[in-house]
Formats: structure tokens, C-alpha cells, sequence
């Protein structure tokens, strides 16, 4: 989340994946200034383990995963993870109004998924096709069947 980065001033590929080992100084240090219990935890614990001085290094590690029939994930909120991890950055003292963040700016000004995915009214108009002049209902002062006028 490349929003979460910037707003964090993070740089990590995800701050919300991964396996994160720290030393138990660091998190004796990190974990008063955490406030964020809930689906944003891993953010706040790296925005707070930055902020105390610690440095949050990224490493490729190798993971096998079972998959198994019937298993789904669970979808993630983005727009209350980011809606979180925009209230930490001002926590850690970030505040994300006195700098520069590209990616954060695009997703405030294409606003919420969930309007974004919502889906639109169609606007819809049926035009019959114009009559055929064989098809056209006879009027007075027309052609008979007989091939004579009629009165």
C-alpha cells in the first residue's frame, strides 16, 4: 500500500503483509505510542517503532502456503485502513498536510471504493424505427384496396 508508505514515510513493499520480527527493546519503546488495536495494528506498530528510532528494514523471506478447498480470505476495508493509517500519521506527528503525498492526494480525490464500485444508474431512451410507408395505417383521401379513392 503505497499510501500507507508515504503516509507513514515508510518504505516497505507492504506494511501490511509479512512476517515481523523485532527486538523486545523496540517494541518496549513502540508499543505506548500504538494506539490502532484493530485492522491498521501492523501500520501503527511500524509507524511507531520509525518514530521511536528503530529501523524498520525490509527482507525477503521464503513462505510456503497450504491452500486448502473451501478457504477464503478476508477482504480488507481500504477505505477504513487508510481512513486509520492517515490518524496514525498525525499520531507519530506525520501530519500529512504539511508534506507532499502523491498517492494519498489521487485516492482522496477519486474518493471512497465504495462509491467508486457502486454501481451506476443507466440511462436508458427507445426510439421506435420509423414506420414503413407499406405498414402505415390509411387515411383519408388515400388509395382504396380496389385501387380507387376513397370519400
Amino acid at each position: 500500500m503505497q499510501a500507507a508508505n508515504e503516509l507513514l514515510s515508510l518504505q516497505v513493499t507492504d506494511p501490511l503483509a509479512g512476517f515481523k520480527p523485532f527486538t523486545l527493546t523496540a517494541l518496549a519503546a513502540a508499543m505506548p505510542q500504538v494506539t490502532d488495536h484493530r485492522l491498521s495494528f501492523d501500520t501503527d506498530l511500524l509507524g511507531a517503532l520509525q518514530n521511536t528510532g528503530n529501523h524498520v528494514i525490509e527482507v525477503d523471506i521464503a513462505a510456503l502456503h497450504r491452500y486448502m478447498d473451501g478457504q477464503v480470505g478476508t477482504p480488507r476495508d481500504y477505505d477504513t485502513t487508510l481512513a486509520e493509517v492517515h490518524q496514525q500519521a498525525v499520531h507519530h506527528g506525520l501530519d500529512p498536510s504539511n508534506r507532499d503525498i502523491p498517492t494519498w492526494d489521487r485516492i482522496r480525490e477519486a474518493g471512497p471504493l465504495t462509491t467508486a464500485a457502486a454501481p451506476k444508474p443507466l440511462s436508458v431512451s427507445i426510439t421506435p424505427p420509423p414506420a414503413d410507408p407499406e405498414d402505415a395505417p390509411r387515411q383519408a383521401g388515400s388509395l382504396n384496396s380496389a385501387g380507387g379513392s376513397s370519400s
